[in-house]
Formats: structure tokens, sequence, C-alpha cells
């Protein structure tokens, strides 16, 4: 505590944001290394820790400029039939931090809102939200790989992950190996695509999510769905014109 007093008093704002970060990737790499037997680079700690820091203060600055704009906008906002021969393909992720699980939920639907698949999963030993939405959009993304489908348009709800994946930059953050995956995904297939769209356009996926926690193994339902979402997936077919 007296050193970190001697922090506080010593350094500027933004500079004990970044130690704190620091700290936090220090304790990650050490449970890394203790429980996963994996060793990363001390070097990359600063690189990562300073990554993270502004990716937060950018979502800080992006959600404040959301909320200037108003909710107006979002309260008419839903799911869009993609057109053509495209599919969708929508994604989401939620977090149990007390027992370090996330559930992914994908639901998959043609241009006339049709099923095509829905999936739930479970992953354990994480808690970090933006990784748990990396790991349901490479869930994704492998699942429509393994359909077999040749234009494909995947759809989230965090902007984080969707910009990392769209950018060319190097991720540093812990979900960095994630993405590259995706962005391996994407290179190979000229016709896909990942778009962010709001929580309220992705409705159905954050229900799947939630119900994949009560799942001991993944579950996947071709041109079926589980009973709890079986209205919404109607409601968005026949009203989302």
């Amino acid at each position: 505590m007296v050193v970190w007093d001697k922090l506080n008093s010593q350094l500027k704002g933004e500079e004990v944001e970044l130690v704190a970060c620091i700290m936090r990737k220090i304790w990650l790499r050490r449970n890394s290394l203790l429980f996963e037997k994996k060793f990363d680079d001390p070097r990359n700690i600063i690189k990562a820790a300073s990554y993270g820091l502004r990716e937060f203060v950018s979502a800080q600055r992006d959600q404040q400029k959301a909320v200037v704009k108003g909710s107006n906008d979002r309260r008419i906002t839903k799911w869009e039939k993609p057109a053509g021969w495209t599919v969708k393909v929508n994604w989401d992720a939620a977090v149990d931090a007390k027992n370090r699980r996330v559930g992914a939920g994908v639901v998959i639907r043609d241009s006339e809102g049709e099923l095509l698949a829905c999936l739930c999963s479970i992953c354990d030993h994480v808690q970090n939200p933006l990784v748990a939405e990396a790991l349901a959009l490479r869930r994704a993304a492998i699942l429509s790989v393994e359909m077999s489908f040749s234009s494909v348009i995947l759809e989230g709800d965090s902007q984080l992950i969707v910009n990392a994946v769209n950018s060319d930059k190097e991720i540093w953050a812990e979900y960095g190996n994630i993405i590259e995956d995706v962005r391996k995904v994407l290179l190979e297939r000229p016709n896909w695509g990942v778009k962010f769209v709001y929580r309220e356009s992705n409705g159905i996926t954050h229900k799947l999510a939630k119900l994949a926690f009560t799942f001991t193994d993944e579950r996947v339902w071709i041109e079926e769905c589980p009973v709890d979402i079986i209205q919404d997936i109607q409601k968005e077919k026949y009203c989302n014109g």
C-alpha cells in the first residue's frame, strides 16, 4: 500500500492506469505459468498492457459517443435478413465470472429467415468478456466452414472484437491469437465478412449463450433449435421483412 500511495502521488493519472494494467498482466502471466504451464515472454507484458489500456480508453470514448448520439435509433433496431445467397451468422457470448466459464451462442439463417443451424458451446477457465466474444466469433466461423457456406456475414455486438478482426494491426491483447485464427478463415473466403450490430439485433444468440451454461458439452442443432428460442426465431422470420 505504501508503494501504491507513492505511485498515485508521483505519477499522472494515465501512468497509474498503465501501472495497474501491467500489474494485472503480471498476475495473469503468473497464473498461466502455474496452472496452464504456458510461459509468456516477459517483454510482451508491457506491449499487451499498453494495447489493452488504449483499447479500454477507446471503448469508453466510443460508448460516450453512442450515449450522446442517443438511444432512440437502437429501439427500432432489429435483425435483418441477408440478401441473395448470403447466410447470416449471429454470435454472442455470456460470462460466468464466478466459475470462470463462458457460454457461446450461434444462430445461422438464410435470406428467407429460415433457420439453418444454431449452437450452444461452453469453454472453461475463461472470464474475460472480450476473450469470450472472440471465442464465440471463432466458433461461429468454424461452424460456417464446417457447413460449407460460400457467402457469410458474421454479426456480433462486440464493437472491439469486430474492429480487431477487420483491422490489419497486430493484436497484443489476450484474445490476439483467437482474432488471428478468424482472420485466416476470412482471408481464404473473399465473400465472408464480420459486421457489428447492436444487442437489439442479436438477442437470440445472447439467449443461446446463457442457455449453454445448462449443458455439460457443446450442442448443435441443424435446421432445428431449442424450445427456448422458437418464438424469437419465428418472430424475426415473419416480422422483420
